[in-house]
């Protein structure tokens, strides 16, 4: 089955923020209000999968997160 998976950028710091991280992704960042007006207006997408901020740091608490990066 096709999922299209839509993640909210989650800054880490030293690790995609700041002056000694290896990424900057503040150009990516949207508010948790802004991601859920996105979901919104894509709720007719059936396999869409959302991964907001809130969820993957709740998932991190209780297991190992392994992360994927685009270069």
């Amino acid at each position: 089955m096709l999922h299209l998976q839509v993640f909210q950028c989650l800054l880490l710091e030293g690790e995609n923020v700041g002056a000694e991280a290896l990424r900057q992704a503040e150009n990516f960042y949207v508010t948790e209000e802004q991601f859920e007006e996105f979901l919104q207006r894509h709720k007719h997408i059936p396999f869409l999968v959302a991964e907001s901020n809130v969820k993957v740091v709740s998932i991190e608490r209780y297991s190992v997160m392994y992360t994927t990066y685009i270069y």
